[in-house]
């Protein structure tokens, strides 16, 4: 089952919700916080698979690319939050 907000889930949690842990609420986070910055989600899809398929594989374009009045840290931060890879995210919220 996959439970969460397609344009806000980890890519582990749409494979299997029941595996996925803190590190899946961090890169929710970092999605969350690339749209509170961007005034939009970080992929667009025209269809479910396709969003899930851009969570899975795709790069959201960085934060300072799209508002360069972005602190190139703050960037950096919400990349490693949005890591593909579980391990290559922060691995807790602390």
């Amino acid at each position: 089952r996959m439970l969460g907000t397609p344009d806000f889930m980890a890519p582990e949690q749409a494979r299997d919700a029941t595996r996925a842990d803190i590190r899946a609420d961090i890169y929710g986070l970092g999605c969350t916080l690339y749209y509170l910055l961007t005034g939009r989600p970080p992929f667009a899809a025209a269809s479910l698979y396709e969003l899930l398929e851009q969570h899975q594989h795709a790069d959201a374009e960085r934060l300072d690319r799209v508002r360069p009045d972005v602190p190139a840290e703050l960037a950096a931060v919400v990349a490693r939050m949005m890591a593909k890879d579980p391990a290559r995210r922060y691995q807790t919220p602390a």
